[in-house]
């Protein structure tokens, strides 16, 4: 996400300093600069599986960014970010070479 949208995505566990009035729990919705409209979850996020380990990483990163932010962002939302993020990484091939050598236990 770029900085300018930033904010623009919420879901309804983050809403409690909002009215959580019209927002569905475990639903996404995204900022359209005028109301949130609720993402289609079939067409809009897809499911990715991830090792154990990622998944607790990225639990740890919402845990750091909750803080910061002053509200829990769904875990898609933190993953899209970070995967996002992660396309201006100069390293990004061997970052990924090591690490599946490390899950398959490969000799590089």
């Amino acid at each position: 996400m770029t900085d300018e949208n930033e904010n623009e995505f919420l879901t309804s566990q983050s809403t409690s300093s909002l009215s959580n009035e019209g927002y569905e729990k475990e639903s996404i919705y995204k900022f359209d600069g005028v109301e949130f409209i609720k993402l289609d979850i079939n067409k809009d996020v897809i499911k990715v599986p991830i090792t154990r380990e990622a998944d607790m990483a990225l639990k740890e990163i919402r845990k750091v960014v909750s803080a910061d932010m002053a509200t829990r962002p769904d875990l898609s939302i933190v993953a899209s970010a970070v995967l996002i993020h992660a396309l201006n990484l100069d390293n990004l091939s061997s970052i990924v070479r090591s690490y599946g050598a490390r899950v398959y236990q490969v000799e590089e």
